[in-house]
């Protein structure tokens, strides 16, 4: 059963979301911790060199440190849907490297704890194969040519 949060809490969470995106935008990955739990979970599915599931800090700065190459967003418009300890996150972004660089909304689906501290990461793109295309495009754009 889903216990409705109220505006408070929501509007908490969507400022510490606003907090970290723009740590992101800056590279500024001790800001980015200060928002989630030690033992964070980020999931990105898929077949990208960047999809996997990292877990804790360290893991969290390196998956944030690789995204920060081929994930810039493409406007400033965030969309929030609420539900319960659940927060989805819906944002456009421009996405790949080099050749192919693609536009498409991701959607993030946060899971807080009671200290509404971000306890998991759910990253899901629009189109999960196109993404995955351009994020891969981008270590084609860079590879060492003899």
């Amino acid at each position: 059963m889903d216990i409705d949060v109220g505006s408070d809490r929501r509007q908490r969470r969507e400022s510490l979301f606003t907090r970290m995106v723009m740590a992101f935008a800056h590279g500024d990955l001790a800001a980015l911790e200060e928002g989630v739990r030690s033992d964070v979970e980020l999931t990105l599915r898929g077949s990208s060199w960047l999809a996997g599931k990292y877990r804790g800090y360290v893991e969290f700065g390196q998956y944030a440190a690789g995204a920060k190459l081929v994930l810039w967003a493409a406007n400033g418009q965030l969309s929030y849907l609420h539900a319960g300890d659940e927060m989805t996150v819906v944002h456009d972004f421009l996405v790949g490297g080099g050749a192919l660089v693609v536009e498409m909304p991701l959607h993030e689906v946060v899971n807080f704890d009671g200290d509404d501290l971000v306890e998991s990461l759910l990253i899901r793109p629009w189109d999960q194969h196109l993404f995955d295309e351009a994020v891969n495009a981008f270590l084609v754009s860079t590879a060492i040519r003899p």
